[in-house]
């Protein structure tokens, strides 16, 4: 499943969700790789990020209440070791900034750091494929 949230200029992917069901259901903490897509009109960066399981899915949830509140708050998500890329997500007064560190890993093994701000309207389809992702079958 890709979760795409694109503006005009701007957009960011997260893809290639390297988590498997069947072992999310163990009791040790379920580690994958999540792929992530950076474009706007002045960079581009694709990387990956080292996470847990249940890390990437509180990070949906995150999301998902703070869109729906609308309240003053964050969400991110960040590795807790190699490289500490990071992508977070912060509303405030109906607009998110959505900001990060990634490392691309494509080729040209620069950092980049990003921040953009959207309107909570360019939120509806990112927030509509969160909610077909089934967060509740990966909370076990």
């Amino acid at each position: 499943m890709n979760f795409i949230l694109n503006r005009d200029d701007f957009s960011i992917m997260f893809y290639d969700i390297g988590f498997y069901e069947k072992d999310i259901n163990m009791d040790a903490p379920i580690s994958g790789t999540i792929r992530v897509s950076i474009k706007s009109d002045k960079y581009a960066a694709k990387s990956y990020l080292d996470l847990y399981h249940k890390d990437f899915v509180n990070f949906l949830i995150d999301i998902v209440n703070l869109f729906k509140s609308l309240k003053t708050g964050n969400a991110i998500i960040k590795e807790p070791y190699g490289y500490e890329q990071y992508v977070e997500f912060i509303s405030k007064n109906g607009k998110f900034t959505i900001k990060g560190k990634l490392v691309d890993q494509d080729f040209r093994n620069f950092k980049i750091e990003f921040e953009e701000v959207v309107d909570q309207s360019y939120m509806n389809d990112f927030i509509k494929v969160i909610g077909e992702f089934e967060l509740e079958n990966y909370l076990k």
